[in-house]
């Protein structure tokens, strides 16, 4: 028979387990995108700061956890990922600066089931319009995958958020280096 500490103990380390099983969003710091991580891009391929001037100005789609209890991407965090890395390689338009709208749509986040390592796909697509309107400029859905070894994160749920984080990470650069092919006037 259990005694009453004995009891509290197995309460009080089961309420803990649960507690930290808890799916937790992607976070926008973790998903950005800095000049350092663009390394298929040589900086002369980069448009010069101020040449092609984008502004994120919707994003649809995600949500922060799953109803199953898996890490997800909300659309506002994806948003502040996507505008902080495009601000940091010279892309995002200044406050008075005329930019072209970017929409975005998450399409999808998907976790395939496997083995102790975690790889997670992430689907977007990301459209670029003129200033004043009309048809798309750039029009391409993007699939990236990241996986991330259980040595390197020890919980289900830490693997799967850092899984969708660097899926989110290598969407953005990819986005990025496609846009800057693309560049002003082509």
């Amino acid at each position: 028979m259990l005694n009453r500490t004995r009891l509290a103990s197995l309460l009080v380390a089961g309420l803990l387990g649960l507690a930290s099983s808890c799916a937790t969003p992607a976070i926008s710091s973790s998903m950005t995108v800095g000049p350092g991580e663009l390394q298929d891009l040589t900086l002369d391929r980069l448009p010069r700061a101020g040449s092609l001037a984008l502004r994120v100005e919707d994003v649809q789609g995600g949500m922060g956890t799953h109803p199953m209890g898996t890490s997800e991407i909300a659309a506002e965090d994806f948003a502040r990922a996507l505008a902080q890395s495009l601000r940091l390689v010279g892309l995002h338009a200044g406050p008075d600066m005329e930019a072209l709208p970017v929409h975005v749509q998450l399409l999808s986040v998907l976790h395939p089931p496997g083995d102790q390592d975690l790889q997670t796909y992430l689907t977007v697509r990301y459209r670029v319009y003129p200033h004043a309107g009309g048809e798309a400029l750039f029009d391409r859905t993007i699939r990236t995958g990241h996986t991330v070894p259980m040595r390197a994160v020890p919980t289900l749920k830490g693997r799967q958020r850092a899984a969708i984080e660097g899926a989110a990470r290598k969407n953005i650069a990819t986005f990025i280096g496609d846009i800057s092919e693309f560049g002003p006037g082509s």
